[in-house]
């Protein structure tokens, strides 16, 4: 039998924890320099409830527009939402946003083969794309948030 010797065994643990603590060093002295991309409108440290503060729950005064002004839509921007942007006025901006739960998902359509309307949702699909995907969507929005130039100036169509 083989014994084994207590040296290299702590000498080889202390090399481990001494990678372990210059990985950290490195990590904290570059994490500072780090800059958010353009177009990123992700909440700052202790402002996520100013950023939710701009969306509203349901009114009974505001009703989603039609779906001809549907400018633009993304997925999961609120988190388990389709968020559908609309510029009612046409000056090419979006000037309200509504976010719809998604209640179904499809991650392997049939793009070649239309589909149904659903006559109680709305189906959102990324076809043709590679990796494509349908979403089903209530009709019912659960939060609504009104742009302007100042929150949404980023955000042109044209």
């Amino acid at each position: 039998m083989s014994r084994l010797s207590f040296k290299p065994f702590v000498a080889g643990i202390l090399v481990i924890c001494g990678l372990f603590f210059a990985s950290w060093l490195v990590t904290q002295a570059t994490a500072a320099d780090l800059k958010e991309g353009p177009g990123m409108d992700v909440p700052k440290k202790g402002t996520t409830n100013e950023y939710w503060a701009e969306w509203f729950g349901p009114h009974p005064y505001i009703k989603e527009p039609a779906p001809k002004f549907i400018s633009r839509w993304e997925i999961n921007e609120v988190p388990r939402n389709v968020t559908v942007y609309y510029d009612v006025n046409g000056d090419g901006f979006h000037d309200i946003v509504f976010a719809h739960p998604i209640v179904a998902e499809n991650h392997a359509p049939s793009c070649e083969h239309p589909r149904p309307e659903q006559k109680h949702h709305w189906m959102f699909t990324t076809c043709p794309l590679a990796r494509a995907a349908d979403y089903f969507v209530v009709h019912e929005y659960t939060m609504f948030r009104i742009l302007n130039q100042h929150t949404c100036s980023g955000c042109p169509l044209k």
